[in-house]
């Protein structure tokens, strides 16, 4: 299993590299429609209120993301909805 924290920590440590994110996909259905939802986590390094956001996709490539949060499920709530109808 690889160790994703890890891993990203390692990449942040490269030359040019400011950061880096563990990306999580999820593939979901809304109104008989794939939608794609990413999922970004900085880490448990970072300020504990940016950690994560998240970014959703629809089936047209409009995409929509909100505020940065401090856990996954606010992070997916703000995502402005909304401007995807």
């Amino acid at each position: 299993m690889i160790d994703l924290y890890a891993t990203r920590k390692h990449l942040e440590e490269k030359d040019d590299v400011e950061e880096a994110y563990v990306r999580y996909q999820f593939e979901i259905w809304r109104k008989g429609e794939k939608y794609e939802v990413s999922l970004y986590d900085q880490g448990p390094e970072c300020d504990p209120i940016l950690r994560y956001h998240a970014v959703v996709k629809s089936p047209t490539g409009k995409c929509v993301t909100g505020n940065s949060a401090a856990n996954p499920l606010e992070a997916i709530d703000i995502a402005h909805w909304s401007e995807l109808e």
